[in-house]
């Protein structure tokens, strides 16, 4: 509580913290909820969100590695070093070069800062431009937007890990999260987003 409160408070008018919810601690993390005053939110002062905190533990104090109202561990882009963090939270984060959706449509593989993804049943509408293979799907890099794939093999591995629903990926300042709808891939610190179903 207080590192929270000599982070948060007064950093908005009437914000004090005053109360923390631990989510998960282990391995010298923890995530946890820091709970605001909200009581003269009723008689029309500022009401605010609890905020999302990522801590690290470095062997004498907690250390606020990424705060926020929307960080969670299945809340992408995720930088490298709130991947770490997760895992040893123990979230379901695969880290992998290789894996595939659970339908078996969609498969990465990452090769350097890049990661290409084909869908087996076509990049569709296909883009307008014309391609010397197949647009079977996207790519995306640790830096700028993601480009549609064009190539004349695919880089789907049967044998890859599956990256189960709710689930999530990361390597390289790229992070994946997979669910039932589809996959939805982001990069670090540009935020760009492809999304294939």
């Amino acid at each position: 509580l207080s590192v929270l409160k000599a982070a948060m408070d007064g950093s908005a008018p009437d914000l004090t913290i005053v109360k923390v919810k631990v989510t998960r601690c282990q391995h010298d993390y923890a995530f946890v909820l820091a709970v605001p005053d909200n009581s003269s939110c009723q008689s029309g002062g500022s009401c605010f969100d609890s905020a999302q905190v990522l801590l690290g533990w470095d062997g004498t104090t907690w250390n606020i590695l990424n705060s926020g109202t929307d960080i969670g561990c299945t809340s992408i882009p995720l930088s490298d070093q709130t991947l770490v963090a997760c895992k040893a939270l123990g979230y379901s984060i695969l880290t992998s070069t290789t894996f595939k959706m659970p339908s078996r449509n969609v498969g990465c593989e990452l090769s350097g800062t890049t990661l290409p993804c084909d869908i087996r049943s076509g990049l569709k509408p296909p883009p307008a431009k014309s391609c010397a293979g197949d647009w079977g799907g996207v790519t995306i890099g640790s830096k700028g937007p993601a480009k549609p794939l064009c190539a004349s093999d695919t880089i789907y591995d049967d044998s890859a890990p599956t990256l189960e629903y709710g689930s999530v990926w990361g390597g390289e300042g790229i992070t994946c999260i997979s669910d039932q709808s589809g996959l939805q891939c982001s990069n670090m610190p540009g935020g760009h987003t492809f999304f294939l179903s």
